[in-house]
């Protein structure tokens, strides 16, 4: 029988309970609102390897080479040879667990397989968290916890190539400087075997002084993926294969300049409180105020650091405790970004803290670290596996501060990395690249997955790259 118009007027009313004909539309396009610059997985060379550790030799003393006479005595020219060092980086692993409803897979098909939409979010997921390890990872601190890092630029870059910025705004002269302090150890001219990463506010202050100093020109250059192609022992080289193999950038004279939005900050760290008159046994002065600040290292970049603290022992042998609440900083959607790690900087006067130890931010049950205890004496987790905080310098059995790395005090100060490209110079180590391993089912309703990488990050000498820290953006 031929539907009547009262018989549509009463299925398509909202008043009598039935429900509306029209069917529901969903565009088949799912918004990526998780969007970042994180080139380091591009930028720095890959090299297959197949062991836990990267090991690899470097000489850092030639033969000796002396004037003599035509017939010179063994004395007078003794033998000589050069010196060799073992270097040692230990593999460590990512891994991203999934957990899908088969029912879920099957009804959700709008933008897709929805298998295959997880497992891609949760590569990027691995992607970004090779990227902020690469940045700020601290191995020893980590050492001796269920998360374990590999060490980041910030522990690998030697001290001597660590630039203060003095809290100004960036400006070229202190590019410069960066350049002319790896510039003198490489012996060549840097170009695109080296690359600044800056975050996109710096790069914009960067593009403003080209403009005033007339050295804006229309000059990029395309960096590639530099790869073996995944044959052990074979040559790294641009990696040119792939939609996703090269990406155009700006220069400075000749050295590329890539976006890496995990420097920028996060957030700020939470206020930190002080104990002074328990433990027994440090080396800390009653005589000395010590002043503290602390940064927090979430999973996409820093939190600028804590209002100042200062504190002296109440008495001789005890410590200075240092306590905070786990920072819980925001994504754009509002969800919690969890924390990696923290950084605590210390001097000896008002506004002359520099890093002094790395801590994780798990401790070695994997509850949440939030303390610190300051003896004044060295904490070493690779002698001591009840550690998870490391200092980073010492003198003598003292632990110092570092000297040469500052605190973010605002969320326009940032750093400026100048890393090499050139193998020879750096490498990351894979064992595994990122691959999808299905899991056996824990129930008859979800299929489970896990993404694993096994892999770590070597420079082979820290002098080959520079770092500027306590600059501002504007």
């Amino acid at each position: 029988m031929p539907m009547t118009l009262e018989d549509l007027r009463e299925t398509l009313s909202t008043t009598t309970g039935a429900g509306s004909l029209v069917p529901v539309i969903i565009d088949r396009l799912l918004l990526e609102y998780q969007r970042r610059y994180a080139p380091l997985h591009r930028a720095i060379p890959r090299k297959t390897w197949s062991t836990n550790s990267y090991l690899f030799n470097q000489r850092n003393q030639l033969p000796k080479s002396q004037a003599t006479t035509e017939s010179p005595t063994t004395t007078q020219v003794a033998a000589s040879q050069s010196n060799y060092v073992q270097n040692s980086f230990a593999i460590k692993h990512l891994q991203s667990q999934l957990d899908i409803s088969t029912f879920a897979a099957k009804v959700a098909i709008v933008n897709g397989n929805l298998f295959d939409l997880e497992l891609a979010g949760a590569a990027k997921a691995m992607a970004w968290l090779e990227e902020i390890q690469h940045l700020y990872g601290a191995s020893n601190a980590t050492i001796n916890t269920l998360r374990p890092q590999w060490d980041g630029f910030d522990v690998q870059i030697g001290s001597a190539n660590k630039i203060n910025g003095a809290n100004q705004v960036v400006t070229l002269q202190m590019l410069d400087n960066m350049i002319d302090s790896v510039r003198g150890v490489a012996a060549q001219e840097l170009g695109t075997d080296w690359f600044f990463c800056v975050s996109p506010k710096m790069s914009s202050r960067i593009n403003g002084l080209f403009v005033n100093q007339q050295r804006f020109f229309e000059n990029m250059t395309t960096i590639y993926g530099r790869d073996d192609f995944g044959f052990p022992d074979g040559p790294i080289v641009d990696n040119k294969v792939g939609i996703d193999a090269g990406v155009e950038v700006q220069t400075y004279r000749g050295i590329p300049i890539v976006l890496d939005n995990l420097l920028t900050s996060q957030g700020q760290m939470g206020a930190i409180s002080t104990t002074n008159n328990t433990g027994s046994g440090s080396s800390l002065s009653t005589s000395t105020t010590y002043y503290y600040i602390v940064e927090a290292v979430s999973r996409y970049g820093l939190l600028y650091g804590s209002t100042e603290v200062s504190a002296s022992p109440a008495g001789s042998g005890n410590n200075i405790v240092l306590s905070w609440s786990t920072p819980t900083p925001t994504d754009a959607f509002g969800n919690t970004i969890d924390i990696m790690g923290y950084r605590i900087y210390r001097g000896t006067s008002s506004g002359t803290e520099t890093l002094y130890a790395l801590s994780s931010a798990y401790n070695n049950s994997d509850a949440a670290v939030t303390s610190f205890t300051d003896s004044g004496l060295i904490q070493n987790p690779a002698t001591n596996s009840a550690l998870y905080a490391s200092t980073v310098a010492s003198s003598g059995s003292n632990a110092v501060s570092d000297g040469v790395t500052y605190p973010r005090t605002t969320s326009t100060t940032e750093e400026i990395i100048l890393a090499p490209r050139n193998p020879e110079y750096i490498v990351v180590p894979v064992v595994n690249e990122v691959q999808a391993q299905m899991l056996a089912p824990v129930n008859a309703r979800t299929r489970q997955f896990a993404l694993t990488s096994d892999l770590t990050l070597a420079m082979r000498a820290g002098l080959f790259g520079a770092k500027l820290y306590n600059v501002k953006t504007q």
